[in-house]
């Protein structure tokens, strides 16, 4: 999928641990196979599934991804109690592991309209 300029730009400004962690997380979101678009929304890469959006930034300590709903984010934090964050964030430090499968539903979740 193509992104555009302007998150190409966000990407390689990154410190290089944190370009890690963002490619990884982008790997994921994008693996779930819902992302119809890649925006530059809020000076921030954004994933988007239809009008749903998943977005990633930086924090000091790493990446976070937040969603516009707290009930994946607090799906996610019940398996993984250790990674912090907010009502609608999660923040992924630098020098830990990646929970790749639970990112995915965590991302699945977030990207899916409710039933």
């Amino acid at each position: 999928m193509k992104r555009p300029p302007e998150v190409d730009t966000w990407i390689a400004e990154l410190a290089p641990a944190d370009r890690e962690i963002y490619e990884a997380v982008e790997s994921v979101i994008l693996s779930t196979g819902l992302v119809d678009e890649i925006v530059y929304s809020y000076k921030l890469p954004t994933f988007k599934h239809g009008k749903l959006p998943v977005t990633v930034a930086t924090w000091k300590g790493g990446i976070s991804l937040a969603a516009r709903s707290a009930a994946p984010i607090e799906a996610f934090r019940a398996k993984h109690p250790e990674i912090t964050g907010g009502k609608i964030s999660v923040q992924f430090r630098r020098d830990a592991e990646l929970p790749i499968d639970d990112l995915a539903e965590l991302v699945r979740a977030a990207l899916m309209p409710p039933s």
